[in-house]
């Protein structure tokens, strides 16, 4: 029985000294194979990697085409060449002549006035009138406007015309509302002296007949300015009537508006007191219908080439004829005041 179990105790160390050496075997056979696919993975090449890039922008064709321009115009330009000048060392037997001497007044600069002046001549234009085989040409204008300010009604314009009604309904109203014919003046005087260079003007009185300051807008110098005021002292009436001599055949507002049209204006600024009359229709005249000038004006506005803006600043003014006038002056771009 013993040596049985001796046999027995003897396959169990066999079995178990053949579990080591089998695993052993195992362990050496991973780490050979770990060992040589570390070494093939050393030796071999990396894998491909795609990256992508920022491009850089194209340069824009308007700059290539600037730069072959840029190279043609250089490339077919002549090449500079030098003309070098004998020069003498030494002193010759012979001298240029002294400069002549010349008054300092002759040296100064030019006046600053005369550049200033041209300097806007070139760049606005000077206007004139021309005439055609069949009829007169108009008043050439240019420039950049001046802006204006009457009375409480603002506005910018190149030609601005300033007309007055001087019926004795209008100053009566005038006087009415609290206004003075010098206040008036000064008014005038101001918008006059607020004008510039570039801009042309000319002021209007009338009843049934008008007057003017000059026969078409005159450029806003100093010395027309002041003509205008002296003009406006001068020649204002503050009696109601018409002057003789007067243009407008008793035609009133509507002749007023048809002399105005020919001075080209851009702003017209009319002070009345909403009713106007014509002769005829007994001793104080007729009334002008309102539909029959805004036809009259209509005709005279497709005449000019911009539309010209027409501000009514009334005294005293019925209500029906208020409503007459705001018409008028918003069919015409105009802004209508009353006081």
């Amino acid at each position: 029985m013993s040596a049985r179990f001796l046999s027995t105790g003897s396959a169990v160390k066999r079995t178990i000294i053949l579990v080591l050496i089998i695993s052993i075997g195992i362990h050496l056979a991973a780490g050979l194979v770990a060992a040589t696919w570390v070494v093939v993975q050393y030796f071999a090449s990396p894998p491909a990697v795609f990256v992508a890039k920022k491009a850089v922008p194209p340069i824009p064709p308007k700059v290539l085409e600037e730069k072959m321009a840029a190279a043609e115009y250089e490339s077919s330009a002549a090449k500079p060449s030098f003309d070098d000048k004998i020069a003498s060392t030494r002193a010759t037997d012979f001298a240029l002549p002294d400069l002549p001497k010349m008054a300092v007044e002759d040296m100064m600069p030019l006046d600053p006035n005369t550049i200033v002046s041209d300097q806007i001549t070139s760049l606005v234009g000077a206007g004139g009138t021309g005439a055609g085989g069949d009829g007169q040409g108009g008043v050439g204008s240019g420039g950049f406007g001046s802006g204006v300010s009457f009375l409480g009604i603002s506005d910018n314009a190149s030609r601005v015309i300033i007309a007055f009604d001087i019926s004795l309904s209008v100053l009566n109203n005038m006087s009415k509302a609290g206004m003075d014919i010098q206040e008036i003046k000064d008014e005038t005087k101001k918008l006059i002296d607020g004008l510039n260079i570039n801009c042309r003007f000319n002021l209007v009185q009338f009843a049934r007949n008008y007057d003017s300051f000059a026969s078409e807008a005159v450029p806003a110098s100093d010395a027309n300015k002041q003509a205008a005021k002296e003009w406006l002292d001068r020649e204002f009436r503050t009696d109601g009537k018409s002057g003789s001599g007067w243009a407008g055949s008793g035609r009133g507002i509507q002749a007023v508006m048809s002399g105005i049209f020919t001075m080209q204006p851009e702003c017209v600024y009319v002070l009345s007191d909403g009713s106007f009359q014509r002769s005829g229709g007994g001793p104080s005249g007729e009334n002008v219908p309102w539909d029959e000038l805004e036809k009259d004006v209509e005709t005279l506005q497709a005449s000019l080439p911009t539309k010209a803006k027409i501000h009514m600043i009334v005294f005293g003014v019925r209500d029906d004829d208020w409503s007459e006038v705001r018409k008028f002056s918003g069919r015409n771009d105009g802004k209508a005041k009353k006081f």
